[in-house]
């Protein structure tokens, strides 16, 4: 496949000196330079769900603990949190039942 861009005199000039070190000719040293930039022929699709997953596991090692104190704080967090967010619905839509 042929393919034509337009580059400025400078950088058709950089180019040039690449592939001269290089020991090849401009059109060879320009398709190797596209090939090392792409991106893999095939690449496995991303498991988007799995590094989700993988993200908040993460998460929760890091936040580990066994701080009594630390448990009740983060406790009282989510009864807060789960009444606040129940008070801003609609009668008998809670989103959370405690």
């Amino acid at each position: 496949m042929t393919f034509e861009i337009d580059i400025s005199e400078e950088m058709k000039a950089r180019l040039q000196r690449a592939a001269a070190q290089e020991g090849v000719d401009a059109a060879e040293y320009t398709k190797r330079v596209l090939d090392e930039s792409l991106p893999p022929a095939k690449v496995a699709p991303i498991d988007r769900r799995e590094r989700t997953f993988d993200l908040f596991d993460r998460w929760d090692r890091e936040d580990e603990t066994d701080d009594p104190e630390e448990i009740e704080r983060r406790n009282k967090d989510a009864q807060d949190f789960m009444r606040s967010m129940n008070e801003n619905r609609m009668p008998g839509r809670k989103l959370y039942y405690t």
